[in-house]
């Protein structure tokens, strides 16, 4: 069965014109986050995620921040209270401050 949030972001990978994506407290686990890995890296026009108040867990941190490895463009993606681990959010939030210069 397909959850409404993973419905959004297959929707999502296939509009190229997309900059920011608002996927805050919509039950989002372990499926939508597979999803959500797959359109950091296909979508280059995504700037801003807000993936707040969801239940990805270590697995889903994980693919958050391997999908970041490849997506160069994406500026922002919020994953406070998703349980991703502090060693995700950590990764997470190097790559993207290595990604502004001053």
């Amino acid at each position: 069965r397909l959850s409404f949030c993973r419905a959004i972001i297959e929707a999502a990978t296939q509009n190229e014109s997309l900059t920011t994506l608002n996927l805050s407290a919509t039950a989002a686990g372990e499926s939508s986050t597979k999803a959500l890995g797959n359109l950091i890296r296909q979508n280059t026009s995504l700037a801003r995620v807000d993936a707040s108040c969801n239940d990805f867990g270590e697995e889903g941190g994980a693919i958050v921040s391997e999908a970041l490895e490849t997506n160069k463009t994406l500026q922002s993606i919020d994953v406070r209270m998703s349980n991703v681990g502090e060693n995700h959010k950590k990764a997470i939030s190097e790559m993207l401050k290595s990604r502004f210069t001053f």
